[in-house]
């Protein structure tokens, strides 16, 4: 059984290029997901 929902994503600290690019990572593959509903990044 598949379930729909919500994405959090938070991170924190680090070098702002490795940030950027994890963010990067999670929400293009994210966007890919379609029980993925909405998006929200802290």
């Amino acid at each position: 059984m598949l379930y729909s929902g919500n994405l959090l994503y938070a991170q924190s600290g680090g070098c702002t290029s490795v940030i950027n690019s994890s963010a990067q990572g999670v929400l293009e593959t994210a966007r890919k997901c379609p029980q993925i509903e909405h998006i929200y990044a802290a």
